[in-house]
């Protein structure tokens, strides 16, 4: 550590001397680049390329040339002129040069000196800010050293998302452009489009930062993360705030937006007077410390989470999203979608430069304005461009103040303010926050002592005095107060749409349950009328099945006995009789065991009980003797190899006389027999190989038993 501490030391000191070589420079760059690396790809070293990028100039050695002294518009030239050199050179040499000076800042360079490589020095190759002094010097080569942008190497293509190709200098930043393509509506259908999507945002904290967004062209990151301890709100003034390679300028704001953050500021101050602390000092500090370090917009202090609130609004399902309201106009806008708060600033220019059109006046600079909004530009940049149409284009009749005569920038902006106000369909600066549905007590006109604040003018002549204060007219008290119904009336509706959405989809769903519930039923019912009809299938078979055994049925052993003149009281025709029922050999056993029962008393009860056996005995299985489930695998296999028999021509007994369902029942069988023993032997098997690899044997198989022949020959039978 210590080593390494040496090395960053030589290098400062060397930096601070202004002795420090083209390559130490961009070399240590990479190296603490690469040390301090977050991102979860591997950092890609840039030294390397930009080296051999000041290699190819001819004359120049980087490893032996001193940086500082290298550094000017004349051998920026040659280097954007080398045939090495690419956007991607000039890009990288701006990342390294922010490296260097951020490394030599944090890590304590400033012991040997300040920082030399800087914009005022003009000792920085590349970067371009907001502001003129931060221009690197590859942008203050002079245009006419650069030769033809159509041939010389010291430019190249940037395709638009218009498609329109540009030629631009190889060391500007080539930042992706994200503007409206195609043709908008008028002002006067944006404005109201714009009034439609505002008004109709549900979440107060956003509706009121877009209608912010609308009047001050922030970018949507720097609206949600800006802070009360931003605010002058004595002065009107937000103070400047600088980011890498972000600017926000310093500002005075127009009256609504100035109102709008007095409004919030004072619902935060409410809260904490509503406690009633006795105490002033002890208020004093829990309003301090309620308003410090505080988003103005964001309760959450999340602006991460805010911005994507803000472009959710445009985006969302409902009828007015940016999305949904520009859907009328998809064809103009080349089917571009209009997704993303960052939309929300480039469509109030869009407003100004209709308005200006349809005014007449000139609109060459708005192409300008545009440019800088669809550039990600800052606010000062689009005022700056605002303030040249004030000079070309506008005649603003409240130029002065009690104060004295107004900074461009303000008048700027309240031209903007008004112009998207007035589209919207306000009647002048106090209607503006009502139109989109934005509550702002200190402008209403319907309190006491409210003064009218008219809108700027457009006019041919400039009028150099503010237009006096005067109380509100009748008409401008009532409409006033219409949009406020309005606004009411229009939430009411859209409660009252969305409950009938709900209701409506509420009604199809009962509709679709009712629909599968009457389909479940009748296939219920129609489900009990195949079980009825199985049913009674089943009843008609069985008393089929009765009556063949009826009609087969032997003559009882008593008639029989008869028949053949044997005396049943005597035990000895008895013994005799039973003897021979050669016809079931299987019951011989319980022949003999009847005929020893004879001869105990009383006799007649015993020759009872030989009749019933005997009748029992004699009646024979309708189709054989043997039961199917009783049948052996050989008999099984034999009727599916030679088929089976028809009924009465078999010795095992199948309760069918179809030949169809005989051979399924015989199928039936022999598959459940098979299903059995492979189950078996599969439990055998596995068995004994466990018990082999619980012994360390390694030919496992060696002690599964072999398989029934019933298995190896039903599977052949099928071919499996």
């Amino acid at each position: 550590m210590a080593e390494d501490q040496g090395f960053i030391n030589f290098t400062f000191k060397n930096i601070a001397d202004k002795n420090i070589t083209i390559a130490d420079f961009f070399t240590y760059a990479d190296e603490y680049a690469e040390k301090t690396h977050m991102g979860k790809d591997k950092y890609n070293k840039k030294a390397p390329a930009i080296l051999k990028a000041f290699e190819s100039v001819e004359g120049l050695d980087p490893y032996a040339t001193n940086y500082y002294n290298y550094l000017t518009i004349e051998n920026a030239k040659n280097l954007m002129l080398s045939e090495k050199s690419t956007a991607t050179t000039f890009k990288n040499i701006t990342t390294l040069e922010n490296v260097v000076q951020n490394a030599y800042t944090a890590q304590g360079g400033t012991s040997f000196g300040s920082y030399p490589f800087t914009f005022i020095e003009g000792k920085r190759m590349g970067g371009a800010g907001v502001k003129a002094n931060q221009l690197g010097l590859s942008h203050l080569v002079p245009a006419s050293e650069l030769g033809n942008p159509e041939t010389s190497s010291a430019y190249a293509d940037r395709k638009l998302k218009n498609g329109n190709v540009v030629k631009i200098r190889i060391s500007e930043q080539t930042r992706g452009t994200k503007a409206i393509i195609g043709d908008l509506p008028t002002a006067s259908t944006l404005g109201q489009i714009m009034k439609k999507y505002v008004s109709n945002i549900d979440d107060v904290d956003v509706r009121e930062a877009v209608l912010f967004n609308l009047l001050i062209p922030y970018r949507p990151g720097e609206v949600a993360g800006l802070t009360y301890d931003d605010i002058n709100f004595d002065t009107g003034v937000i103070r400047e705030y600088s980011r890498p390679n972000k600017l926000r300028q310093e500002i005075k704001l127009s009256k609504v937006a100035l109102e709008l953050l007095k409004k919030r500021r004072d619902l935060v101050v409410s809260e904490i007077k509503n406690q009633k602390i006795n105490d002033p000092d002890i208020e004093k500090e829990a309003i301090d410390r309620a308003l410090s370090g505080k988003s103005v917009f964001d309760k959450e202090e999340n602006p991460t989470k805010f911005v994507a609130k803000m472009t959710k609004t445009t985006t969302n399902k409902g009828a007015n999203s940016l999305v949904s309201l520009f859907k009328p106009y998809e064809k103009d806008l080349k089917n571009q979608e209009l997704r993303g708060s960052k939309y929300i600033r480039k469509l109030s220019a869009s407003i100004l430069a209709s308005t200006l059109e349809a005014a007449k006046l000139p609109t060459g600079v708005v192409t300008k304005l545009l440019g800088h909004v669809d550039r990600d530009a800052s606010v000062g940049e689009i005022v700056e461009t605002m303030n040249k149409m004030t000079s070309t284009s506008y005649v603003v009749a409240r130029l002065k103040t009690e104060g004295g005569v107004r900074s461009t920038m303000q008048t700027a902006l309240d031209i903007l303010e008004g112009v998207v106000g007035s589209s919207a369909g306000a009647l002048n600066v106090n209607t503006i926050a009502p139109v989109f549905n934005v509550e702002i007590p200190t402008l209403d006109l319907d309190t006491e002592g409210a003064t009218v604040i008219p809108f700027p003018e457009l006019g041919e002549s400039q009028t150099p005095d503010a237009e006096p204060p005067r109380p509100p007219t009748k008409f401008e008290r009532e409409y006033s107060e219409q949009i406020v119904k309005q606004n009411i009336a229009s939430s009411r509706l859209e409660v009252a749409e969305t409950d009938f959405k709900t209701a409506e989809t509420q009604r199809k769903t009962v509709e679709a349950q009712k629909g599968l519930a009457e389909t479940q039923v009748e296939i219920a019912r129609k489900d009990a009328e195949a079980a009825s009809e199985v049913e009674q299938l089943k009843i008609d078979a069985e008393r089929k099945r009765k009556e063949v055994r009826d009609a087969n049925k032997p003559p009882p052993a008593k008639t029989l006995a008869e028949k053949y003149g044997i005396d049943v009281s005597k035990d000895e025709d008895m013994f005799t009789f039973f003897k021979n029922l050669d016809t079931k050999k299987t019951l011989t056993g319980l022949a003999v065991g009847t005929a020893s029962l004879l001869a105990k008393p009383p006799v007649v009860k015993a020759a009872e009980l030989a009749i019933d056996t005997a009748e029992f005995a004699l009646a024979p299985s309708p189709a054989g003797e043997t039961p199917l489930k009783d049948a052996s695998e050989e008999e099984l296999m034999r009727m599916m190899q030679e088929g089976v028999p028809q009924a009465g021509q078999s010795s095992t007994y199948i309760d069918s006389t179809s030949p169809q369902d005989r051979e399924e029942a015989v199928q039936d069988e022999a598959m459940s027999r098979y299903e059995e023993q492979q189950e078996s032997f599969a439990k055998m098997r596995d068995t004994k190989r466990r018990e082999a690899r619980q012994q360390g044997l390694s030919d496992q198989d060696k002690f599964v038993p072999k398989r029934s022949g019933f298995l190896d020959e039903y599977e052949a039978y099928f071919e499996f």
